[in-house]
């Protein structure tokens, strides 16, 4: 494997001596760069710096405020552009299922692949 060190931040494998090696972190010989080993494989990329840490979590923290008022509302909004039908199983035969397609829902089976209608449910 590559042992080569760039000065750029993408990872370069490096064979590991010891089979059964536990996850180690380790500086290098240069100390931009930092090697982190787990098994057979070790990584080493360039340590990042302080204005690309703080970047990270200031991203971090925007995608979790994000998600935490995206998972506070209750429900699932989907949206469906026209003519892309939606399917579910019809709650009162599970040998039919329910299909709605611009507005219409129509209960049917597919047959062959292909969705037939048994009667139209506005």
């Amino acid at each position: 494997m590559s042992t080569a060190k760039t000065s750029r931040a993408r990872p370069v494998a490096v064979a590991s001596k010891d089979k059964r090696q536990p996850l180690a972190k380790k500086q290098t010989k240069d100390a931009a760069m930092v090697s982190v080993t787990f098994g057979h494989v070790s990584v080493s990329v360039t340590k990042p710096t302080k204005q690309t840490i703080q970047s990270g979590l200031t991203a971090s923290k925007r995608v979790t405020k994000g998600l935490r008022e995206s998972l506070s509302k209750p429900g699932v909004n989907i949206s469906w552009a026209s003519n892309i039908p939606s399917f579910r199983a019809d709650p009162n035969n599970p040998q039919r299922v329910v299909r709605k397609l611009n507005g219409v829902s129509e209960t049917g089976r597919f047959i062959k692949g292909e969705f037939r209608v048994d009667h139209t449910v506005t």
